[in-house]
Order: C-alpha cells, then structure tokens, then sequence
C-alpha cells in the first residue's frame, strides 16, 4: 500500500484501513505531523492518501480541455485562511471578463461557508492552486497535477517565516510558476527555490461599514466615548507566532487598572487551544485588567465585522505575518493599525498610513512553529507598543486620520477590482 517496508505488516494493513475511513481534512492533519518527524515516512504515506478519497472522478483527465479558461484551487467552502484567499482570488479573477471556474477541494469536517460551485464541465487552461505543499505532495487528493498535464499550473503559498521549509521543495516541480500573496512570502520561497515568484496579492473585501456608536453598542455594549483597541488571533495558527500576550502586556502596561474611564482592549479568539499553557499565558498576561475583554468565539462574517467597526484601533505585535489579513480588513474599515513592522503586513502599512513597531530579529524556538530550524522572526519593542497605544488613545483625531489613510491604501492596492488589474497584468 505504499506505507514504510520497515512496519510489520499488521500495523500497515491498520493504518492503510483507517486512512481509507478518515476524513480528508484528518488525513491532511496526519500527513503535517508525520511530515514533521520522518519525510521519507510521510513521502510513502502520501501514496496511500493519493489512492483513497480523492474528490476528482477519474473522468475528469477525459474532460474537453478549455485554453482559454482560467481555475481557482482551494478550499472554497471552508472557512480557513487558504479558503478566504481562494474565494477572494476568484471573485477579483471573475472581474477581469475571463471565463472563470471555482474549484472546491472538499474538507468535510471544515465545510461551513455557503458557497455556489459547480461541477466541473472543462479542463482550464490555467490553473491556481491555493494548496500547500503537505497536500499537494499527497498526489491527487488535494490537486489533480497529472491530468493538468499540459495546462499552466500555477501555485500560491501561503507561509509565515522567513525561509521555506525544505520539506516543501519536493511540491515545487509540480507546477510551472509560483506566486504569493506577499512580497515577504514571495521573497522566502525565491530564496529557497531559485524561482522566480510573482504576487498576487491577498483581496481584502470590501463591505458596508456600520458607525462605530451603533456598532459598538451592538458588539461591545460599550460608551461610545470609551478608546478601544482590537485584538483577534485564532489558536490554531500558532500563539507562538500571532503573539497575542505582547499586546495584552503593552495594553496592561499602558493603561492603569485604576482608571474606569480609561481605554479597553477586546481579545477576539477562536479555535481550540494548542496546549492548556498557551490558553493560561493569555490568562496570566491579562492580570485580571478590569478593562481586558476576552471574545472566545467562532464568530459570522456579519459579527466579526461588527466587532472591527466597533474598535478605533487594531494591534497585533505579531513575530511573523505571511500577509495580516485581519489588520488589513481594519484598515479597510477605516480604522488606526499598531502592528510589527516586519514581513507581510508590511506591504500595505507604512508611517503614514498606520503605527509600525520597531523590532529585533531572534530565532524561532523549538516548539514555536513547524519547520523552525534556520529561521528567524521579529521580536517587537514592548516600551514602542506602550507608547503608540498611548499616542493613539490620546490624540484621537490624529490615529482617525491615519485610518482615513489606511483605508485608502487597501481600496486603491488590495480591493477585488484593485486585485483584478494583477490578474490581468501575470495572465498576460
């Protein structure tokens, strides 16, 4: 079955039954962790996975081939962050006039976005995958490389460190072009690969904004007087990496417990805790602050925008961003950004426009992240945070006029419409 020589057979035979009953999303989960600790077991496990499951009926390689055509890989129906890129690329991609195809790579226990697609009637003749390379180095599973023979297949990475993993590489000869959608994760997979890496960028969609009172008092229940500062992670990317205790600490250091009128901090989470540890630093770092709000929730579309209109300023003193989607949707609404001044984000903020943090380059512990050996990260300047915070919570005015700048930015560079002219520019 392709599973380790070295196994006795009884425990191959097990592992190659329970994978046929496992959901692909559990597999994909199984392929990460052994990717991990032994490649060249994970290697063969892939050609088990690449035997069972796979979405694309085997007519699909006798479909008409469509040149013209252009597809969308991903996760389309799933709320992960490769599911809102897919869907984004998609929706900026059908505004260029090409004939446009959304492809969805099921994962059944991750399916909660309502979204319309159809059955596949065409082979495209180009071809984007948002899909990484775990699943891609599953064989079909994930993307159907074999019967794109003879299409342009292109992929787009999404990576939070400064170096790709080595692991990857492997995924690397499966397509003709790689993009990003950052110039930071343009930049780690090029010096890795010794490709060139084109960007398209991340669509930050655009939607109506409610007024921050209406919002605020629908969200938060709180004054509209109040300053609050928004801070949204989701455990399963890593604390480690989004680094939520930093800004929990600045804002504790910032602001006074003793003072009732002082500013609030929202810490928006979702997902299950990677460690009981990680869930209890947030807890310690909030030092039982009477103006720290936690959010532990899986929230709609409609209520996490209503909570972003409810803020006056996003913080994220994160170590790593392959793009920072989530300051980028507040900048879109308007809104001042305190984030690190490294890696993806630093693509649409800049002194004018937001409130970078200064920073030092450390490494990435053991523990930290995946694939941390070699690679570093930022550590921001705790005192800077304080500071900023204070700034902005005590002239308001201008942090209001560095939102209005913010939101410029993002409409004229990473909107649908905005995307759909890079579109046009890498299809040629």
């Amino acid at each position: 079955m392709g599973i380790e020589i070295g196994m006795p057979r009884p425990i191959r035979r097990a592992m190659a039954f329970g994978l046929r009953l496992a959901p692909i999303a559990q597999r994909r989960a199984c392929v990460k962790v052994v990717s991990l600790v032994a490649p060249r077991i994970a290697a063969r496990l892939a050609s088990v996975l690449e035997v069972h499951g796979s979405p694309w009926p085997s007519s699909f390689a006798a479909l008409p081939l469509r040149p013209d055509a252009v597809a969308v890989w991903g996760y389309l129906r799933s709320e992960i962050g490769l599911g809102t890129a897919a869907r984004g690329a998609l929706e900026a991609l059908r505004l260029t006039g090409r004939a446009a195809a959304g492809m969805d790579v099921p994962l059944p226990d991750r399916a909660n976005v309502d979204y319309p697609v159809d059955a596949p009637s065409f082979r495209p003749g180009t071809n984007l995958a948002f899909i990484n390379p775990p699943e891609i180095l599953t064989g079909e599973a994930f993307f159907p490389h074999r019967a794109l023979r003879g299409t342009r297949r292109i992929a787009h990475w999404a990576w939070e460190l400064s170096h790709l993993p080595r692991a990857w590489l492997p995924a690397v000869d499966r397509f003709d072009e790689l993009w990003a959608g950052s110039n930071f994760v343009a930049q780690a997979i090029a010096e890795t690969t010794a490709r060139k890496v084109e960007i398209l960028p991340y669509v930050v969609s655009e939607r109506e904004l409610t007024p921050r009172a209406m919002a605020r008092a629908a969200a938060l229940g709180l004054p509209d007087e109040a300053f609050v500062f928004l801070c949204a992670f989701d455990f399963a990317s890593h604390p480690a990496r989004k680094n939520p205790t930093g800004a929990i600490r600045a804002f504790v250091d910032a602001f006074p417990a003793t003072d009732p009128d002082g500013p609030w901090l929202i810490v928006k989470s979702h997902g299950a805790a990677t460690t009981d540890i990680a869930a209890a630093r947030i807890m310690e770092a909030c030092g039982g602050h009477p103006r720290v709000r936690a959010i532990h929730s899986v929230l709609s579309r409609r209520e996490m925008a209503l909570l972003q209109d409810a803020c006056d300023c996003i913080v994220s003193l994160h170590h790593s961003e392959g793009f920072g989607l989530n300051i980028a949707e507040c900048m879109l609404a308007g809104k001042a950004a305190i984030a690190t001044g490294y890696s993806g984000n630093m693509d649409f903020m800049d002194a004018a426009n937001s409130y970078p943090v200064g920073y030092k380059l450390v490494d990435v512990r053991d523990a930290e992240y995946p694939h941390h050996q070699g690679q570093v990260w930022a550590e921001p300047d705790r005192d800077e945070a304080v500071e900023l915070m204070r700034h902005v919570a005590s002239r308001r005015e201008e942090a209001q006029g560095r939102g209005a700048a913010a939101r410029a930015t993002i409409l004229a560079r990473f909107t649908a419409a905005a995307v759909a002219r890079d579109w046009t520019r890498l299809l040629g």
